[in-house]
């Protein structure tokens, strides 16, 4: 297998924000029945990517939670935010959580060679990526862990565990 951060940039087109995609080749002949079993559970990883959706929601969860992009904690609130937020009725924390619409609203999905997590809320891309006046709070991330457990889900699977 072979985990690929998402690009933080359009790329082939396509704009990828969330999510690691992962891709697994498969050799196109085989010498046996075993050889065959195991190609079939390569071809279609539906099961383990199942998983690895689960895994990157988890720490898309963790993430806002621990108000982190992984490991790296984010930017402050500016004291004026925090006092606009006041003066509107809402409380001054936790970051990116003022109404809850952003966390709420992530989702997913797999198929037998990727897995994804995202969002549809129009503003999180300016949250993941930051602005000339708004630093990045990026909350789509996988830590190193997670992806060691991907790989272990993965790995899982294929043994026929």
């Amino acid at each position: 297998y072979r985990p690929i951060r998402p690009p933080k940039t359009r790329r082939r087109g396509v704009e990828r924000a969330a999510g690691v995609l992962l891709r697994c080749p498969v050799p196109w002949m085989f010498s046996d029945d075993a050889d065959r079993t195991l190609a079939a559970r390569i071809r279609d990883l539906t099961p383990a990517m199942g998983r690895a959706e689960a895994i990157l929601h988890a720490a898309v969860s963790r993430n806002f939670e621990r108000e982190s992009a992984g490991d790296d904690p984010w930017a402050a609130l500016a004291p004026s935010t925090i006092e606009g937020r006041v003066r509107a009725g809402y409380s001054p924390g936790p970051i990116l959580q003022r109404t809850h619409a952003l966390a709420s609203s992530i989702s997913g999905g797999h198929g037998k060679d990727f897995a994804e997590v995202g969002t549809g809320v129009e503003y999180g891309q300016y949250h993941q990526t930051g602005t000339r006046k708004m630093p990045a709070r990026p909350f789509l991330i996988a830590t190193d862990r997670d992806l060691d457990l991907i790989g272990e889900a993965i790995a899982d699977y294929i043994a026929g565990k």
